[in-house]
């Protein structure tokens, strides 16, 4: 008997032919199973879909069906679609149109939330699923709290007492679009449940939200995320500390595209599993944010970080025991002037390129002999590394905008004594947690370096352009 791909082409093409149309005639159901009876095939519904959606995962789930297959279209919920097992392990996959970034949305199939409270998909307990090819809206951030988070996807939503802390193990996200939701993709938020491993996200977009990839748990290993893109409106990134237990692990990061609204990429604490991030190529963003401690082994490398030229924030990065490695860091304009403050202790730099020699806040105390190390790390010709005292960037941080004059450069202080001295750094409590650097005092009036007027913002700004 001939293989298939021995058979001729006419025959194979009637094949294919007899195949759709087996499946064309299974719709007048609603959803109806495929064939050889491992898949069923949605389309969208007058009206609210929650429903309709609902009963075809859980016929799912109790018949051992692996697959549910999206027909193109809008399809509207008004609850949060749970797959849930009764406590036991199951496996459901969630296939639609490809939804890559950059497809047409007019062939896709979109999820649309019309509630703001719980999530869109949530996978309780499960192993060996996958999300494929989903748009999936919601309507704007909405609830926000530790263990309950208004989110895309949400693995381990609930926690189930009698259940134990197992959780949910590989399970792979691809290809889906994110947008408007408080959290887009949100791991073991529930405070209880622990596994969570395994966990693939790939070629996904997701815009519109606080946090893009929130994990949460100590025991979160082995997870991964691949050719990620954020676009617009995104605070954090990669986030482990804001939701749940608070302690979760950076995923294996392998290619991030960052831009426009990015507030920062990273906010963790301290790592219990050596891993890297590679490949993350961001522009406009505020700051790389903040790893409380990676001494286990974090690696950033192969990136570069273009940072808004009209923001100037307390830190760029905040963090300790990081190896950066082929890393640039530089404003996102052609001046070369501005530098780039890091707060943290034993931090290493690798045949990396910034404008100038980063300003760095160094221990308090003389007898940790901790610093920051570098290696071939290149700055325009002529730079020096300036270290200042953590103490130092700490002066005046009670200071607000109001106490500035923009045309004189001063700011007047006339309810608490000055302490400063010229040459201090003072940080100003602005939104953007601006730095200058004190050249003058006068009484209770104290002159400084530069002031820099947002171009886009129209705010004025204190500058870090004066530093040396």
């Amino acid at each position: 008997m001939p293989f298939f791909h021995d058979l001729p082409l006419v025959y194979i093409s009637y094949m294919k032919k007899i195949i759709s149309i087996i499946l064309v005639l299974a719709y007048y159901t609603g959803f109806s199973q495929g064939i050889p009876g491992n898949f069923i095939v949605v389309k969208p519904q007058a009206g609210d879909d929650w429903n309709y959606l609902q009963t075809a995962i859980n016929s799912c789930i109790s018949k051992g069906i692996k697959d549910i297959y999206f027909s193109k279209g809008t399809y509207e919920i008004s609850k949060p679609l749970l797959l849930e097992n009764d406590g036991e392990f199951f496996s459901l996959n969630l296939i639609g149109e490809d939804a890559a970034h950059f497809n047409l949305e007019t062939s896709e199939a979109r999820i649309v939330c019309t509630f703001r409270d719980g999530f869109a998909i949530g996978y309780q307990k499960a192993r060996s699923s996958l999300i494929k090819g989903l748009v999936i809206y919601g309507v704007g951030r909405g609830r926000d709290e530790r263990f309950n988070v208004y989110s895309a996807i949400s693995i381990d939503p609930y926690n189930r007492k009698k259940n134990g802390t197992s959780g949910s193990s590989g399970i792979t996200i691809k290809n889906c679009r994110i947008r408007n939701f408080t959290a887009g993709i949100i791991i073991s938020q529930n405070g209880v449940t622990l596994n969570a491993e395994n966990i693939h996200v790939e070629d996904c977009s997701i815009d519109g939200v606080k946090v893009a990839y929130a994990t949460c748990q100590r025991q979160s290993k082995a997870n991964t995320v691949r050719n990620l893109i954020c676009w617009e409106n995104v605070e954090t990134v990669f986030d482990g500390v804001s939701y749940g237990q608070g302690q979760g692990n950076i995923p294996y990061i392998d290619g991030a595209n960052i831009a426009g609204k990015v507030y920062q990429i990273f906010n963790f604490g301290a790592q219990q599993f050596s891993t890297s991030a590679q490949k993350i190529f961001a522009e406009t963003i505020v700051r790389i944010g903040n790893i409380v401690d990676g001494g286990i082994g974090v690696t950033i490398r192969d990136s570069y970080f273009d940072f808004d030229w009209y923001r100037f924030p307390s830190s760029h990065f905040k963090g300790d025991n990081i190896t950066f490695d082929n890393v640039g860091m530089r404003y996102y304009d052609d001046k070369n002037d501005k530098r780039i403050i890091i707060d943290g202790l034993n931090n290493t730099f690798l045949n990396g390129y910034a404008d100038k020699p980063f300003l760095m806040k160094v221990a308090e105390k003389e007898e940790l002999h901790r610093t920051n190390y570098y290696f071939n790390y290149k700055c325009v010709a002529g730079s020096k590394l300036r270290v200042v005292a953590q103490s130092e960037l700490e002066t005046f941080y009670w200071l607000d905008q109001q106490y500035i004059d923009v045309k004189t450069k001063t700011i007047t202080v006339t309810d608490r004594p000055i302490k400063g001295k010229v040459g201090d750094y003072i940080d100003l409590g602005h939104p953007f947690s601006p730095i200058a650097r004190i050249v003058g005092i006068q009484g209770n009036v104290i002159k400084i370096d530069n002031i820099v007027d947002g171009f886009q913002s129209k705010k004025t700004h204190i500058g870090i352009n004066g530093l040396k």
